[in-house]
């Protein structure tokens, strides 16, 4: 993942900071998995100003976990296969 800053050309407040990300294919599927089990958190009520930041940080947590227990069992099923 590279993060970065470039600066846009000067608008009616002056010049506006615009930051962009470039992430891995991985990185994609994992945002795409934790957005929408953040989305179901915000879709059932769950989320407050007390605890989004909690709710966001368990459904990147719980992505991962997913995307690590997927990784495990396709490699588990190569070596079957091998």
């Amino acid at each position: 993942m590279s993060i970065g800053t470039q600066t846009l050309g000067p608008g009616p407040e002056g010049e506006v900071p615009h930051t962009y990300i470039h992430l891995q294919p991985s990185e994609v599927a994992v945002l795409d998995a934790a957005s929408r089990i953040f989305a179901a958190y915000v879709a059932s009520n769950k989320v407050t100003k007390a605890n989004e930041r909690e709710l966001y940080e368990h459904a990147v947590e719980l992505a991962i976990q997913m995307a690590q227990r997927v990784e495990n069992r396709v490699l588990d099923q190569n070596d079957v296969g091998a």
